[in-house]
């Protein structure tokens, strides 16, 4: 399955999500990717979440415990996983390559892809 497809369809989740959970979904994830820009390693990473806390910080910031923030992450990436699963199982790729090049040379493949409501 296509990289792309897949962040477009699990952006297509997200958006759906209630709000509260969506808030916090997209904070504590622009939270994790900008520590992934400042770190080279996993390893760096992780050492920066235990130092640093950050998670704590978003739990205050959405007045919720570190435990009530991760639980809420949890289920909705649990809810992300359950959706993108079976929104994937839906997915149709026909491929249109002889009808669109018949008359040609060209060696590209096309692709029509049934995308889920």
């Amino acid at each position: 399955m296509s990289d792309y497809l897949v962040k477009q369809l699990t952006n297509k989740i997200v958006r759906a999500l209630p709000k509260e959970k969506k808030d916090i979904y997209n904070y504590v994830m622009r939270m994790e990717d900008d520590i992934e820009k400042e770190v080279a390693t996993s390893a760096e990473f992780l050492d920066y979440l235990r130092s640093e806390a950050p998670h704590k910080l978003a739990a205050e910031h959405f007045e919720l415990t570190l435990s009530e923030l991760l639980q809420i992450m949890k289920d909705v990436e649990i809810d992300i996983d359950q959706q993108l699963t079976s929104m994937m199982n839906e997915v149709k790729w026909v491929d249109c390559t002889d009808l669109v090049y018949s008359a040609s040379k060209k060696k590209q493949k096309v692709f029509y892809v049934s995308l889920p409501k």
